[in-house]
């Protein structure tokens, strides 16, 4: 008898984008967990219906990566809206959540039971309740207002490109949902504009920079430091003290004196400094805060080098 073959595991974009990712530090330390624990010791959590990953997607990736294993457990919901309600009571305790995320996600449960989002997505819930927003106000302990302004927000925040999304979402900066609504009017490269003055300092909130950009045809100007690369000879280094532990232990033997497993898990730890090294862009000054601190520099000397990329684009 031929033996069912298990259906790929699918991580749905919308869904990935729900909670927002993980910070470098938060990522570099999962890693560490990882490789000390041998895999990942929670199970990952598939909607058993779909094949999506409704839990453990940096889990999944970092394993991947790494070689390391991972266990499957699958879980029922009727539709995307109890799936990502699940996903979000699941990730209350685990994570700090902004408000304004949180505020996202309540809107995007009410636009999802509306369907509002395109395609039969309505909520069997919602549909047998009748009021969504009176619903779901009830099971979240809000106002009905409350709902129908989160789903204006979620609305006006989906149309923005996803860098900009995600910052206003990890509150930097905070966005009122006048002000989430006055960026989505805005051409893509003006929403950048806008919030790396507010990001910069040189306006002290959303709209201040755009009844500049309206005035002057410009937001106030960013003056961005030329950034110093302060890593490259000492990334070249650690690479190649890297590349010679690596041969070190491929030399040894296998069995009693060093397992495969314990050599695998040696190797990564000597591989991940590297890694850091390639990820991270050193400058002597944040183009974004202009060292005054923020989320993506952390005031560490150090900024990923995505979004060091993005900032020079």
């Amino acid at each position: 008898m031929t033996k069912r073959k298990e259906p790929a595991i699918i991580v749905d974009a919308e869904f990935a984008d729900l909670l927002g990712e993980l910070s470098p530090e938060e990522i570099q330390q999962l890693e560490l967990n990882l490789l000390e624990e041998n895999g990942a010791r929670d199970p990952l959590v598939i909607w058993t219906e779909t094949g999506i990953i409704v839990d453990g997607m940096n889990r999944k990736a970092i394993c991947e990566k790494l070689g390391l294993g991972f266990k499957v457990i699958k879980r029922s919901f009727p539709d995307r809206l109890s799936a990502m309600r699940w996903m979000f009571d699941n990730q209350r305790g685990r994570r700090h959540l902004t408000d304004s995320r949180r505020r996202n996600l309540l809107g995007l449960l009410y636009n999802e039971s509306k369907g509002v989002q395109g395609g039969d997505r309505r909520s069997d819930a919602a549909q047998e309740n009748g009021n969504a927003g009176e619903v779901i106000a009830v099971a979240e302990s809000v106002s009905p207002g409350t709902v129908i302004n989160a789903a204006k927000f979620n609305t006006a925040i989906s149309s923005l490109s996803k860098t900009i999304r995600q910052d206003i979402l990890d509150e930097n900066p905070k966005a009122s949902l006048r002000d989430v609504q006055r960026l989505a009017e805005l051409p893509a490269g003006d929403q950048r504009k806008v919030v790396k003055a507010v990001q910069a300092g040189v306006a002290s909130r959303i709209g201040e920079a755009i009844e500049a950009l309206a005035e002057d045809g410009e937001p106030p100007a960013v003056v961005e430091p030329e950034p110093v690369d302060l890593m490259t000879e000492w990334n070249s280094a650690l690479e190649k003290w890297a590349r010679k532990v690596n041969a070190l232990l491929d030399e040894l033997p296998d069995g009693k004196w060093i397992d495969t497993t314990r050599k695998d898990i040696i190797v990564s730890q000597m591989k991940t400094p590297a890694a850091t090294a390639r990820s991270f862009k050193g400058v002597g000054v944040c183009p974004l805060c202009s060292g005054d601190g923020c989320k993506r520099c952390r005031q560490t000397g150090f900024m990923p080098r995505a979004e060091f990329d993005a900032t020079n684009e």
